[in-house]
């Protein structure tokens, strides 16, 4: 067999058609053999949740620093909410507009984090079903 590549190729030609057969059959065997992923693996690690649930607080139990996550709620802000708090207790969410720097703009951008008194805000999923 080697009589017959040299009359037909030259001693370079043979070394390079040595390689192309030797890596063309590395790649079937490593196809075959699994070590190559049939499918393209995402890089997507992050989890998918059903729906998302806004964390709504209750003013009268609300601390400083559950208040200062809010937007347009700093340190002073949220001590005087706190202040109000103390002092005469939330019955409405309207009440933040009695508080010093709290506009009806700012109660807008604020009413949808705090939950109406007396209100339970647990989807309907997590009731037991015997109830």
């Amino acid at each position: 067999m080697k009589k017959i590549l040299s009359n037909l190729l030259t001693q370079n030609e043979q070394r390079i058609l040595f390689f192309l057969i030797f890596f063309a059959f590395l790649g079937i065997l490593v196809k075959y053999a699994g070590l190559i992923a049939d499918e393209e693996i995402t890089g997507n690690d992050s989890i998918v949740f059903e729906k998302d649930y806004e964390i709504k607080y209750d003013l009268n139990l609300v601390t400083k620093e559950e208040l200062i996550t809010l937007p347009g709620i700093g340190e002073k802000r949220a001590a005087d909410i706190l202040a109000y708090q103390s002092e005469f207790g939330f019955t409405n969410k309207a009440e933040l507009m009695k508080i010093k720097g709290i506009g009806t703009k700012t109660f807008a951008k604020l009413e949808k984090y705090f939950t109406d008194l007396g209100e339970v805000d647990i989807p309907a999923e997590y009731y037991p079903a015997d109830i």
